[in-house]
């Protein structure tokens, strides 16, 4: 959980009598769920000063390459984050890369499209298939996926 509610966590205190300890698992810098992020008064429970004083920072992450996790390690979570060493994917294969394309984003429906992203994500899978090699290309926006 990565934002867990104040208030959310009171009905195990009501419903179950015999509860004693609770341990709250999340990541108090992570992003709210998708539309969350319009409501300014929600507040974590990872931000309550007698919760977040015992709170402990599980260091290592397995999800992503190590390339990727460093990067937020730096971004987010000044270095302090670090990567599994024994990640299937190394130092030797390129798990991710950044362009600066400088466009604008334009409303689409519901959602955010950039024409000058879109151009340049295109123009490099072409390079990459035409290499056969293997590539994902990921959006923040449903508008771009197609």
């Amino acid at each position: 959980a990565s934002q867990i509610e104040i208030g959310a966590y009171i009905p195990l205190f009501t419903s179950h009598t015999s509860i004693r300890k609770i341990c709250f698992i999340g990541d108090d810098k992570q992003l709210p769920h998708y539309g969350q992020d319009d409501i300014h008064n929600l507040k974590s429970i990872f931000e309550v000063k007698h919760l977040k004083d015992h709170a402990l920072f599980l260091n290592t992450q397995y999800r992503m390459p190590p390339q990727i996790g460093n990067f937020i390690s730096q971004a987010v979570y000044d270095g302090l984050l670090e990567s599994n060493l024994q990640h299937p994917i190394t130092n030797k294969r390129m798990a991710c890369h950044f362009i600066n394309i400088p466009s604008q984003e334009q409303s689409h429906g519901t959602s955010r499209k950039n024409l000058g992203q879109c151009q340049t994500v295109f123009h490099i899978a072409t390079i990459l298939q035409a290499k056969n090699k293997q590539f994902r290309i990921i959006t923040p926006y449903d508008a771009q996926q197609t």
